[in-house]
């Protein structure tokens, strides 16, 4: 296995490149939203309303549509049905051409038009029924906040686990290593036209979890040979990679390649949100092993003895 340490500077050096041309991927080349997202086939609001007969309620049917057809711009057809659930409450059911979408500014302006228009009512979303922006968006980020959930459970389990390596830098470093992959997996997918979907947020998840299983192996790896010193540590980091670099490779390559399978199965077989959690996860995996091998426990090392290398000759040198 190479010495790393004597060269870290420069492969860090080369690193922050890369991050910065996996930034310009992704500004310049930003991911598709898949239509489950973007393009919705329905849209349903819960509306507490008292109507005094059949025909009452027909015409408020009609007025709710078209009112929605005039703030979104589009063909609505849709139906005011009660509700078995309570008295008094109604479901408005809207359905939009599939092509159609809807952004969720639009989603919030139906919203707000809505209850303008129809004061007295009550009206209340229904989340996760509607494919709409609308709702897509608040089931993105409680993705979103699962993700930074298991980021802070990640910090926590590597401040706790890596105590005899000093668990802060530990901690950052994984955390890095951890974001460094997110970003590759994104920008990566977005190069080759992956539509993003709700799978490339549990792609995410799944993600998080093998990159702090390969950090945590190097990591208990490097723990079991004594050192004390800078050069110790970097003997120690040495040993860790040959002992656990090939195990972590296989590894890698063999969940990759049943990945790779299914990713093709998925792409010739036009089954988008497979695709979308599939690709991702596989691009990620190459950089979680990456940043498990190399740039966290590199990243440990400068932020634990940098400061005394950089007046000191390279211990590993």
């Amino acid at each position: 296995m190479i010495d790393l340490t004597r060269n870290r500077r420069k492969i860090f050096a080369f690193t922050g490149l890369f991050v910065l041309l996996l930034a310009a991927v992704l500004l310049f080349l930003p991911p598709e939203i898949s239509p489950a997202l973007g393009g919705g086939v329905g849209l349903e609001y819960r509306i507490h309303a008292v109507f005094n007969d059949e025909e009452e309620q027909q015409l408020a049917e009609s007025s709710l549509i078209q009112t929605a057809s005039d703030t979104l711009g589009l063909s609505v057809e849709g139906s005011l049905v009660p509700s078995s659930a309570q008295e008094n409450l109604w479901l408005l059911q809207l359905r939009l051409d599939p092509t159609d979408e809807i952004p969720y500014d639009d989603f919030q302006d139906l919203t707000y038009a809505l209850i303008s228009s129809f004061p007295g009512w009550t009206f209340q979303t229904t989340a996760g029924i509607s494919q709409s922006r609308g709702t897509a968006v608040r089931s993105t980020v409680d993705y979103l906040l699962c993700l930074i959930v298991l980021l802070g459970i990640s910090a926590l389990y590597l401040l706790l686990r890596c105590r005899r390596l000093q668990s802060s830098p530990a901690a950052a470093a994984g955390m890095l290593g951890i974001l460094f992959s997110l970003l590759g997996m994104c920008a990566l997918s977005a190069l080759v036209g992956v539509v993003f979907d709700f799978s490339t947020i549990l792609a995410a998840l799944s993600l998080v979890v093998f990159a702090v299983y390969d950090i945590t192996a190097i990591f208990a790896a490097m723990e079991r040979h004594p050192a004390d010193s800078a050069a110790d540590w970097a003997m120690a980091l040495r040993a860790a990679q040959q002992e656990r670099g090939r195990g972590l490779m296989v590894n890698t390559l063999m969940v990759s390649a049943v990945l790779l399978s299914i990713t093709v199965g998925a792409y010739h077989s036009d089954m988008t949100a497979l695709t979308a959690f599939s690709f991702p996860l596989t691009a990620g995996l190459a950089f979680a092993l990456y940043a498990g091998l190399a740039l966290v426990p590199l990243l440990w090392y400068e932020f634990r003895f940098g400061r005394e290398s950089r007046m000191e000759p390279d211990p590993a040198e």
